[in-house]
Parts: structure tokens; C-alpha cells; sequence
């Protein structure tokens, strides 16, 4: 019986942890209505919600474009000196899934 209230505690555990995000990747279809944030690497305050983001994808996309929409959208956010960036997408829907793309450098390439 100890044994099973043990394992039942770890499985209930486990349960209440957050999932981490799934990648989105170039090929990945978002579906219209997501919201899109994008994420800095700010040079002095570590990660953090850049003032310039996308609110809900107009039409469906796909993660190559929503990159390329965030990172346009960063190069405009003057007043942040930032060497990173991460776009973070929450999918419509009560499950409120999120894609995170990789880390990219802010001069293009991946980020160590």
C-alpha cells in the first residue's frame, strides 16, 4: 500500500507540471486566430516579451512566415538592444497548446 500511495504521489506530481512548448518549425501549420508573441534576448535583462508583437494570425501560416513576420517586427523595436529572439505561438482552442521556435540570433543563424 506504501508503494502505491507513492507512485499514485508521483503520478500526481508529474500530472500538475507544465508541458514544455512543442518547436514550431518552418513546415508547421498555424492555423488563423493564434496568438503570436515574439521574445528578445534583451542584452541586460535576460528574456523578455518584446513592446512590438503580432496579436492573432490573420490567415493560416506557416512557422517559416510567422518567423520572418516576427523578426520584422524586432528589427522595428528601436529602444531594446536585444541579440536574440524566440517566437512563441498559442494555438486557438480551450487547450491553449504553444509552439516555440528555436532561438535565433538577431543577425540570422541559430543562437548558441
Amino acid at each position: 500500500m506504501k508503494h502505491f500511495l507513492i507512485l499514485l504521489g508521483l503520478v500526481l506530481l508529474l500530472a500538475g507540471c507544465a508541458t514544455p512548448p512543442t518547436y514550431l518549425n518552418d513546415d508547421t501549420i498555424v492555423p488563423p486566430g493564434s496568438r503570436v508573441s515574439f521574445w528578445v534576448l534583451h542584452d541586460e535583462h535576460a528574456w523578455r516579451e518584446s513592446k512590438l508583437h503580432i496579436i492573432t494570425t490573420p490567415r493560416r501560416m506557416t512557422g517559416a512566415e510567422l518567423r520572418m513576420w516576427a523578426e520584422g517586427a524586432g528589427k522595428h523595436d528601436a529602444d531594446m538592444r536585444w541579440t536574440a529572439f524566440y517566437v512563441l505561438v498559442t494555438l486557438p482552442g480551450p487547450e491553449r497548446k504553444t509552439l516555440r521556435s528555436r532561438p535565433l540570433s538577431a543577425h540570422g543563424g541559430r543562437f548558441p
